[in-house]
This record gives C-alpha cells, structure tokens and sequence, in this order.
C-alpha cells in the first residue's frame, strides 16, 4: 500500500491587506499561497486542504461564506471561484468579473448569496449574486483602485469601500449604488471594516490614521486616536474582534487593540525587531470570544494569538514561496531538507510537515544535499556551495566560480574516506569539495567529452574498495557538428569523481531524448544499478558488472525498460527498498509519481494530482513506521510525504 503521511502546504503570500478568514466556527482558517488556497485547520494541523483551480494565477483575495460552507477566492486575472469547503470540495462557480486586472477584496451578504467584489482598475468594484453571477449593483466614486471592500452585516444593508484615493465610500442596495464618500485619509485608504453588529464603520490607512463613520450614512464622525503621536507607520488591515473592538496590522511590527467604546487603546502586541515580523494580513472570528486573533507577517509565516492575553500561541511556515527544485533527509531520517527557486533552505519534520527552521540565500537553489557525516549543502546559481549542520547553524561557503555554472550535484565517499560533494558545471568541469574543509579539493576537466557536449544530469556511488565514481548523462549541443561527438548522443558516461578520467560509457544508458533524472542504488547480489529518465518520458534501469562500465543488459529475466506510461518529462527518480525488495519511484512533470518493480512491467503503485505543476524532486528515507517515506516537491510548493507500507 501506498499512503500519503503529510502535506506541508507552500508558503503564504505576503501581500499588504491581507485577509485571513476564519469560519463561523473558528475551526479552520483559508489563505492564498501563490496561486493556490489553503483550507487549514486550527485543530489539527495536519487537516488541510489545497484548491488548486486558478492555474497559474496568483491568488489575491480569499474569504469564508458566513455560512461557512462556501468559500471565494480571487486571482491576478480578474476571476473568482466559489467553492464547497465540505466533502470533495468541488467549484461551485467561475466568475469572470474583471479580465485583466487583479481581484483586491471580496465581501459576503450575511445571507451568504451576495458577493462584493473590487478589482485591480480605478474604479473596479461590483455586486453579484454568488449562484448565477448576476449584477446587483456597481460600485464607483474612487478615482484609482479600490484596496478594500466590506458588506454591512445588517440592515438597511450597505457596502463599504476603500481606496488609493485616499477615499472611503459607501453603496447603498440592492441594488447598490453610490451614496456617500469621503476624503479623510492623507495616502491609501487600506481597508474599511463594518463591525459584527453593523452598528460602527472604521477605517485605516497608510498615513497612520483611523476613523470612524456613520454605518448608515457614511458620513465621518470622528478620528480615533490609536497610534502615538510619535510613531507613524502604514496601517494594513483591519480585523473587528467583537462588537465593540478591533485589531491593526502596523508597520512598525505591532498588532493593536482599540476598543471604540471606551475610544481607548488597550492592547499592543509586539512581534519582534526584524523586517520579516511586519504584519500584513489579519484574521479573527468576531463571533467566537475564545478564537485566535491570525496575523501573516511579511516571512510569509502565520501566528497565532490569544485576543485577551496577546500570547503567542503557535505560528505555521509554510515550505516554499515557489517551486521546490530538491529534496534530502538527514542520515537518521528525523529530518528533511528543501530548497527553492526562490534561494529559501527550510527544514521539514516528515512525519507532519512541520517546518522547524529556514534560511534565505539570494541566490536560486540547484541542489540539496545531506552527507553521510551530517552536513546540509545547497548548491546554488550563484557559483557557490553553502554548507551548513543539521540544525542549519554555522554557514560555511565554498566558491567554485572559476570553474563555471552548475548543473547539478551528488555525495561521494573518496577512498580515504572524505566526503566529496561533487559539482558538474556547464563548462564540462568536474569539481570535488571536501565537505569537513568546505574547500576545493580537485577539479578536472570531464576526460573525453567534446566541445559539442553539453551536461544534463548527474549521479555519484561510492563502492569500497573501487573509489568513488559518477555518471554524467551527456547531450549534443544543437548548435554543434554531432559528428564530431566521440560518445553516443545523449548518453551517460563514467567518470572517475576525483580525477575526471573517464572509465567508459554506459552503453544501454542511452536514450533517444535528453537525460533529465539519474540515481544509483545496490542491489543485494551487489551490483551496482543505475535508473535513467529523459524528456522522451522513458524510464529504464541497468545493471553495472563493475566499474568499468560493462553493461548487463537485463535483471532479473527482463529488459528493465518502462515506456509510454508517463505524458511528459521525466524530473525524478529515486530508489527506495521495502519487504518485497528494491523498488523505484518516479517523478514526471504529468503530476504522476509511480513506483516500479524491476520484475514487473507496469507500476505497481501510482499516485496522480501530486503536485499541481508537476513533480520536480524526490528523496527516499526509512520511516519509522512499517516501510520508507517517499517526499516529493513539486511546481506548486509543496512538499508530501507517502508512506510504503
């Protein structure tokens, strides 16, 4: 059996204004992630759900139905989708309201059939019903965009917007039409928030300033005086608590409390002295006197707070802002590793998803990589390797910068017993780094391999008593005379690791598309065996007699050659042994993860939707429970773990 463990969700969007919904229960919280939503519970951490139907749009704008049944989300290109939060959570509704221009706000009716919505343009904001789309009203009177926009929760009801205008309006409806605004605020007007009971209307804005208006006319009555005289700072959102209080993200790293009938501040939570511990985003259950008060903060991570005491309860991080690009375990499979695009290294406990710690490169990450002495190493874009221990303390870096871009990189062991980290660089170099020195300890040209080659992937094995060795899968440059190629096209070719000179070419290695995926692993007899995946979307394995590069052409009876059973690219593989024997899986960009048994020539298990823009990283620990943990990280930012049991 193949089971998914845990699902660690990517990494919030910090966006100013955000809003973090909290049901009418206050069990589960919802918020964007890139162009993904997160349907969280506050219960139970690993209860969660990612909607992934806005394609490739970010999503913008996310908020429960009253009702809690339904929840709209927003994206970049004007549309917003109405969705079921039970069951199978299927997609009630498309609505494509503002082509072109970001979705800004979203507001319910009480009654849960009304929905308000503003758009990224100057003056874009309407009123539609949730279950056909229809128009109820417009909303105008701001002259640029509209930040925010609010439903008052009673009657006679009105919606309430504010922009970069500076401006604060109110509708009346349905259907709605313009009634009053006004021009208090001196910069944005970031958001405008009827209270629960509808009986106060409170602005804030990014000069610093909070009013208060009529609800019923939209007429200002007065400024509240919530910030000190001496501290001047954006306000971002706005979250009523209750009744009669509300809560601020401010951008001097603070949440505050006003309560509008004592017209007094009584609360001012500090979030720390970092940059990264500035709120963006706020979220409560007014409803619920015992729920939680939510902040995002501009490191993307969620916190939680008890309203009355201003504790911190506990926080979430999320895995990655972007794609995952690689994945490793620690020696003692407590933990895991990933890197993204986006130059961010966290570190993962497998069995929850939990993350316990990340750091920030500004550089995007090639590889991750944990040796066998418990060293993390990231190669990266930048021409470096980082190196770090387990606990992602103590940042040593290495500079290979004379020796080119890197492809890609892998663990060996020397026959000294170092641990190497061997890096291949477009340049057809072959660098080792001592791993304990954090220094180059060789490099050399890959021996045999023409100007008309270019590098794709790469894989390393230690054997005792043979040294260490790598395989380089090769392709012909387009541009080039392949004739003047001296190995076959697109081939894998052995290599020593230390000195580069070439041992021979893996002949049953080769493949009619370009090699994208490579790993070894032992079999029990002791034979070296060596998984290859291309752009052709073929996956295959060879056995090796020995180092030499002699190829046996079968295992185990058969030719291990699986085709037409992945659509697109191979983009991971990795082995991984259980009861039955050696196993392995494979990623593609078709979102699919398989797993194959060499005696078999189909699948023997199969995982589609993995992640959402395809599976880009794989890695293989023994779990402790009944078999291995598999993690993959995916286009999405995401990061799973199964189980094979």
């Amino acid at each position: 059996m193949f089971r998914e463990v845990s699902l660690a969700p990517p990494l919030a969007s910090a966006e100013r204004g955000v809003v973090l919904p909290i049901d009418v229960n206050a069990t589960h919280v919802v918020y964007p992630a890139g162009n993904n939503v997160v349907l969280r519970s506050l219960d139970d951490r690993n209860e969660l759900f990612i909607f992934t139907r806005h394609g490739s749009a970010a999503v913008t704008a996310v908020r429960f139905a009253p009702s809690g049944a339904y929840v709209a989300s927003g994206d970049a290109s004007g549309k917003v989708r109405v969705w079921s939060t039970k069951g199978e959570r299927l997609e009630k509704k498309e609505l494509n309201l503002f082509p072109g221009s970001k979705i800004t706000d979203i507001a319910w009716d009480p009654d849960s059939q009304r929905l308000a919505v503003s758009g990224g343009g100057a003056n874009q904001a309407t009123c539609i019903l949730a279950e056909t789309g229809n128009t109820v009203g417009q909303i105008s009177h701001h002259s640029k965009r509209i930040n925010s926009v609010h439903y008052k929760p009673s009657r006679p009801f009105r919606v309430a917007t504010a922009g970069e205008d500076f401006v604060v309006a109110t509708s009346a409806g349905p259907p709605f039409k313009f009634e009053k605004s006004e021009q208090c605020h001196q910069n944005f007007a970031n958001a405008a928030r009827y209270s629960p009971d509808g009986a106060t209307l409170v602005s804030c804005g990014s000069d610093s300033r909070v009013f208060q208006y009529d609800p019923k006319t939209g007429g200002m009555e007065k400024e509240l005086c919530v910030m000190p005289s001496d501290s001047k700072c954006s306000l971002w959102a706005l979250s009523w608590l209750s009744a009669t209080s509300f809560a601020l993200a401010c951008g001097d790293k603070t949440l505050r409390i006003f309560d509008v009938a004592q017209s007094a501040l009584t609360q001012t939570i500090k979030l720390g002295d970092k940059i990264d511990d500035m709120p963006l985003g706020l979220g409560c259950a007014a409803d619920k006197a015992d729920g939680p008060l939510v902040t995002l903060t501009l490191s993307g991570s969620l916190r939680f707070f008890n309203r009355d005491t201003g504790a911190e309860l506990f926080s979430w991080d999320g895995v990655q802002g972007c794609a995952v690009a690689s994945v490793a375990t620690a020696p003692d499979a407590s933990f895991a590793y990933f890197g993204g695009l986006c130059g961010s290294l966290c570190k993962m406990e497998p069995s929850n998803g939990a993350v316990v710690a990340r750091t920030f490169l500004k550089s995007p990450i090639i590889r991750v990589t944990v040796s066998s002495g418990g060293c993390v190493q990231a190669t990266c874009k930048d021409q470096t390797v980082r190196l770090w221990d387990l606990e992602l303390q103590g940042e040593r870096k290495v500079d290979y910068k004379q020796y080119g871009f890197a492809v890609s990189s892998c663990n060996v062991t020397s026959s000294d017993g170092r641990q190497m980290l061997m890096v291949v660089t477009k340049q057809k170099k072959l660098v080792a780094i001592d791993v304990a020195q954090a220094s180059v300890a060789a490099a050399s040209d890959l021996g045999g391999v023409p100007a008309g080659a270019e590098v794709t992937a790469l894989a390393g094995l230690s054997v005792a008593g043979q040294g260490a060795k790598v395989a380089v899968a090769l392709r012909p440059d387009e541009t080039s005379n392949r004739s003047e190629m001296h190995v076959t096209p697109r081939s894998v070719v052995l290599f020593d690791a230390l000195t580069g000179k070439r041992v021979g070419e893996i002949d049953a290695a080769a493949s009619k598309g370009n090699i994208t995926a490579m790993d070894f692993s032992t079999m029990p007899d002791g034979k070296v065996i060596l998984a290859v995946g291309d752009d052709a979307k073929n996956v295959r394995a060879v056995s090796l007699h020995s180092w030499d590069g002699k190829v046996e052409g079968e295992v185990a009876g058969r030719s291990v050659d699986w085709t037409g059973f992945h659509t697109s690219k191979i983009t991971a593989l990795q082995w991984l042994s259980n009861a039955d024997g050696l196993l392995l899986a494979s990623g593609s960009l078709d979102r699919t993860l398989k797993v194959w048994k060499l005696e078999k020539p189909s699948p023997v298990f199969e995982v589609t939707d993995v992640h959402k823009e395809g599976v880009l990283a794989a890695t293989a620990t023994q779990g402790a429970a009944k078999g291995p943990l598999l993690l993959t990280g995916g286009g999405d930012g995401c990061v799973k773990t199964f189980e094979l049991c």
